[in-house]
């Protein structure tokens, strides 16, 4: 069944209630519905004690604080990183859209080679000589930028500091236009 905006809006804001307080009273439950909404509390269950909870949402929460109590006993340990455990998995992840990326706990940088720059360059249609400037001048400085901070994407530094239209190859016609009188 299709809630409304309306009752997506109440339901949402009744999940963020048993977050902050545990489970919810049916006076909660009216104040924030109004009325006695079928399509909504349908989505909770009442306890032995008259209570409502989201029997998702309870989960989720007693989820996170078996991981973050792990996690806290984990860091007790000298070695962490053969206690790990993957607890907070999701079996609905993409796991490409949730590699991390540079900084701590990312993936390691590793320096291009000359001639990974040179052909990116290429494809890009920006000439050698700005590829080989650009590569000279990171390898110089330990693959640090001009505010001495490390490059953590060396594309994406190449895309905003050096493909400039100085750096751009002729094209063919152009270079025809400069040879003939």
């Amino acid at each position: 069944m299709t809630m409304t905006n309306e009752q997506v809006g109440a339901y949402m804001r009744l999940l963020c209630l048993q977050h902050q307080k545990g489970e919810l009273t049916e006076k909660d439950m009216l104040f924030i519905c109004g009325t006695r909404d079928e399509d909504i509390w349908n989505k909770f269950e009442k306890s032995e004690t008259g209570t409502y909870f989201n029997s998702r949402l309870r989960f989720e929460i007693e989820r996170r604080k078996a991981y973050s109590e792990s996690r806290r006993n984990n860091r007790k340990k000298k070695d962490i990183s053969k206690t790990y455990v993957q607890h907070m998995e999701n079996e609905n992840e993409n796991v490409n859209r949730t590699k991390k990326k540079g900084g701590a706990g990312g993936k390691q940088f590793v320096p291009p080679t000359l001639e990974e720059v040179i052909a990116y360059f290429k494809l890009r249609g920006y000439t050698q000589d700005a590829a080989e400037r650009a590569f000279f001048y990171y390898h110089e400085n330990g693959w640090k930028d001009k505010n001495n901070t490390q490059v953590q994407n060396w594309k994406s530094k190449m895309n905003s500091t050096w493909f400039k239209p100085e750096n751009k190859k002729q094209s063919s016609q152009a270079n025809y236009q400069t040879l003939t009188p």
